[in-house]
């Protein structure tokens, strides 16, 4: 485990997907309008989903879950780049329309204000500039104001063929007075650090503590795998921070499952207990989207509702 602390410059206030107090722990907000997204919600519309793709399931999480991780799931070590297109890829257009109910489409942009921790969600290289640069871009505008911010990493080493060098070093990602002599980042972690270096900040930013949390590759069933997000979240409970507000950038149409994935954990750690919160935001979908990593992570999502009430009903069993 890894961790920088680095205090930089930040400035000044903040629609989305809230978990705690006193937010309702399962609204999801996008700037257009607000759209009811309780556990019950999501298995009517999640449900659809599968009848739109002609696969006869029942209506319940599990059944679901079963069905998803059998058929959707990328193999073990496989990255979402790498799957072949989906056998539903002709039926994107109506999945398009389910998942855009979900809130996995549109922008989705913070309602606390003044969190005391922003999380910058792990990703490749673009995905982690498109994070902090819709962080910053809030910043700007006078519509956000963290008390930290934290960017959670892995050392999973970085793709050649979508992270290469000229990637890293794109001029239009980087601000005129950026020098650099240093060797070309190896992993995630490394990159996170060189591209919070690079990127143009707002001038009212300032006096903000940013930590690098870093997660090694992890040992898993004999095979080693890059860490995951509840990886990287475990990581960072280690250095015992105070429960509070915690807004996280991620990207549709990922913002709901890296929501849900987040949960179980903090949950486990008392954090909404405590009067903690975590929202997570991201900017928004191409409809332009290949299906096979989209019900991949369809997938992922409906596993972590299920981790979400097992760690729900862990922490009352424990009463």
């Amino acid at each position: 485990m890894r961790i920088f602390i680095f205090i930089l410059s930040l400035c000044i206030t903040t629609n989305l997907l809230s978990y705690g107090t006193p937010a309702k722990p399962t609204t999801i907000r996008s700037n257009l309008a607000p759209i009811a997204q309780t556990h019950d919600l999501r298995l009517d519309e999640l449900h659809e989903l599968f009848k739109t793709l002609n696969i006869k399931v029942e209506k319940t999480y599990a059944a679901m879950n079963a069905y998803a991780q059998k058929h959707w799931l990328r193999k073990p070590g496989q990255e979402r780049w790498h799957m072949e297109t989906s056998e539903h890829q002709s039926q994107a257009d109506k999945v398009i329309q389910i998942i855009r109910l979900l809130g996995m489409i549109e922008q989705l942009d913070p309602t606390i204000e003044n969190p005391d921790y922003a999380f910058v969600l792990g990703a490749t290289v673009y995905r982690m500039r498109t994070r902090t640069q819709h962080l910053l871009e809030l910043v700007e505008k006078g519509q956000f104001k963290p008390k930290k911010i934290i960017f959670l990493t892995g050392e999973r080493p970085l793709d050649p063929t979508q992270e290469p060098e000229t990637l890293i070093m794109d001029k239009k990602f980087i601000r005129a007075d950026w020098k650099y002599s240093g060797p070309i980042p190896k992993n995630e972690s490394q990159a996170a650090e060189l591209i919070w270096d690079q990127l143009p900040k707002p001038d009212c930013i300032k006096n903000i503590p940013v930590m690098f949390v870093s997660t090694p590759m992890q040992n898993k069933n004999g095979k080693v795998v890059r860490p995951t997000t509840p990886d990287t979240i475990q990581t960072w409970l280690k250095t015992s921070p105070t429960p509070g507000s915690i807004v996280a950038f991620s990207n549709n149409p990922y913002v709901l499952y890296q929501h849900e994935t987040m949960k179980p954990l903090l949950i486990k750690a008392g954090w909404f207990k405590k009067g903690g919160q975590l929202e997570t935001v991201g900017s928004g979908s191409s409809e332009n989207i290949e299906l096979a990593p989209l019900l991949d992570n369809i997938a992922r999502y409906i596993y972590s509702i299920l981790q979400v009430q097992h760690a729900e009903q862990e922490v009352r069993s424990s009463k």
